[in-house]
């Protein structure tokens, strides 16, 4: 799966290691121009943190959806009200922090998804 469109594929640089479902290591490096400099940005997963890919699925839908946000007025449009402002800023940090949110805390299951889970009770005779 490729995240990049052809003219930006050297700007961003990512080494993954998978287990499974679980994301268990990760580097990213990419590029990014403002003005007459470049700025190098580098992160990584640290040690001992595991993330599960529907975790990453959810952050990206997010940070999608905050895109489209930010994004859905042209360049020109010229604001109304500071209202009309505060709304799509509010909208927007909702789905930078859900994004944030699918990343740092892992979505639990439910108490019916556990029961009808059907690895949870294989083994098990109750008396």
């Amino acid at each position: 799966m490729s995240i990049c469109n052809a003219t930006s594929a050297l700007n961003l640089k990512s080494i993954v290691t998978l287990r499974g479902d679980s994301i268990e290591g990760a580097e990213l490096q990419f590029k990014h121009k403002q003005g007459k400099e470049h700025n190098i940005f580098k992160t990584k997963l640290k040690d001992g943190t595991l993330w599960q890919l529907p975790q990453i699925r959810d952050a990206g839908s997010h940070l999608c959806n905050a895109i489209e946000i930010a994004s859905r007025n042209d360049a020109n449009y010229e604001f109304k009200s500071v209202k009309e402002i505060s709304l799509i800023l509010d909208e927007l940090m909702e789905s930078l922090l859900k994004c944030r949110q699918s990343l740092s805390l892992p979505k639990r299951k439910s108490i019916n998804e556990l029961l009808e889970s059907q690895n949870l009770f294989q083994n098990t005779v109750f008396k």
